[in-house]
């Protein structure tokens, strides 16, 4: 759906290795914050950390 509505990396000239690579990555991304959510407080330590790194490098 986020591919679908634009969401996408682009790092590649080709939609397809774009589109790939952009599911890839979401799909991924979810996977390891749904694996760190066991234990309390880890996985939102570490979406803060993270966003204070994008916005600092922004």
């Amino acid at each position: 759906v986020l591919v679908f509505f634009g969401f996408k990396i682009d790092w590649f000239v080709s939609y397809t290795y774009n589109t790939f690579f952009s599911v890839f990555w979401i799909v991924g991304i979810t996977n390891a914050f749904n694996l760190l959510d066991n234990m309390d407080g880890l996985s939102s330590g570490i979406a803060f950390i993270s966003s204070l790194f994008l916005a600092v490098i922004t």
